[in-house]
């Protein structure tokens, strides 16, 4: 069994108290790495988690957004928990998932109901990645 699946399954399954569903996936591509997605939407928010040669990644946005311009973990954990580090990369796959899924679950509750507005995470947006992007995000 791969773990990457089984992990998303596992500490994702609470995304479903929001409203999320599986929209697009890839459990394991055996010809890469053993790299995966999910792709989570809500009416509101999107998510990607990633497996990407044993470093699971994760993007969040608003779900009519074009995932290319949804937000990087390290800016959304960024805005809501500074003090935390937003990958652990020394972990395995499973732990990877399971801190990311608690961090979200702890540090992310109005953002998976689809509140983008935030002034934390608004400054965040605009001093990582530029007041343009805020504008067009917002």
């Amino acid at each position: 069994m791969y773990p990457f699946p089984n992990a998303v399954n596992t500490y994702f399954s609470f995304l479903r108290s929001y409203g999320f569903s599986v929209i697009e996936k890839e459990e394991v591509n055996t010809g890469a790495f053993g790299n995966g997605y999910f792709v989570f939407v809500s009416d509101a928010v999107g998510m990607e988690i990633v497996l990407d040669r044993g470093q699971v990644l994760m993007k969040i946005g608003k779900s009519v957004q074009d995932r290319q311009d949804w937000l990087e973990w390290t800016v959304v954990i960024a805005a809501y928990a500074p003090e935390v580090k937003a990958y652990d990369f020394e972990l395995d796959i499973d732990a990877q998932v399971r801190r990311i899924s608690n961090l979200l679950q702890l540090h992310c509750a109005k953002l998976l109901e689809g509140d983008f507005n935030d002034d934390r995470l608004l400054r965040i947006i605009e001093d990582k990645i530029g007041k343009d992007f805020r504008e067009r995000f917002s």
